[in-house]
């Protein structure tokens, strides 16, 4: 009886040449994604040459690249093989790092160049805007302390014999111990420059602030003195250039004490 192949016997055949198609596929796959993964990640091609980094004044360019080069040190390619010191694989959150890793650094931007085969790092410092000076903070760091914008404190300030006077001085009367990248008050810190700049605007030229637990203490060089409640430093920097205009000439006054808001008291 001449053989003869049944519908389903031949179902079952073309099944196997699809299957034999599908595994050849699959292993020409692997296989192309092998070799490209060899040439992104382990060949030459996308290996770091260089780090290029701006100049900084008070962090060391030296540290810097230190810790960019234990940023592809640390490099695992889906987080298990340690891979050559790679540009494809330096992400955002390295770059982070980085940023998050030294206090006085603002910002740091990272500029991958694959044809020089180089990191660009641009690195923008935090700007002091005053100094913050204590019997413990000189008795634990030897110095002052630099502080920016928001009241952090971030940097050992520069032994110079002549400060710098557009910069706020600052004295915490505690024993507080300031570690680099604290906060000097809890509080959001902007009131306390924004109300030394009204009292400028008024010809009160400030000679240093005072701080302890609770209150903020300006001085100034005609010998008046402003009082005010660390927590109630927003609603005294709001209202203060309405008192200015229609209640009181600071010029005349040995003091103003606004601790109390809405409750007042002068002298």
């Amino acid at each position: 009886m001449p053989y003869r192949l049944t519908s389903y016997k031949l179902r079952q055949i073309q099944k196997k040449k699809q299957r034999r198609r599908t595994i050849f596929v699959i292993i020409i796959i692997v296989l192309f994604i092998c070799c490209l993964g060899g040439i992104l990640f382990f060949s030459p091609l996308f290996q770091i040459n260089s780090i290029a980094i701006n100049s900084t004044h008070f962090v060391k360019m030296s540290d810097i690249f230190q810790k960019a080069t234990e940023q592809f040190k640390d490099q695992k390619l889906f987080n298990l093989i340690t891979v050559p010191a790679n540009l494809i694989l330096f992400t955002q959150a390295d770059c982070k790092a980085i940023e998050k890793y030294f206090v006085a650094l603002d910002s740091v931007d990272c500029q991958k160049i694959y044809i020089a085969k180089m990191l660009k790092i641009e690195a923008r410092e935090k700007q002091q805007i005053g100094i913050l000076c204590s019997d413990s903070v000189i008795k634990n760091h030897g110095n002052c302390l630099y502080f920016d914008q928001n009241g952090i404190v971030f940097a050992l300030a520069e032994e110079d014999d002549d400060f710098d006077h557009s910069l706020i001085a600052m004295q915490d009367v505690t024993n507080r111990i300031y570690q680099l990248g604290d906060k000097i008050i809890s509080y959001d810190f902007s009131p306390v420059v924004k109300i030394k700049d009204i009292l400028a605007n008024h010809q009160l030229i400030l000679n240093k602030i005072e701080i302890d637990d609770h209150d903020v203490v300006y001085f100034f060089e005609n010998g008046f003195k402003l009082l005010i409640s660390q927590e109630k430093l927003k609603e005294t920097a709001n209202i203060l250039p309405r008192l200015l205009e229609i209640e009181f000439d600071l010029q005349k006054l040995e003091y103003l004490d606004l601790r109390f808001l809405p409750k007042m008291y002068y002298k």
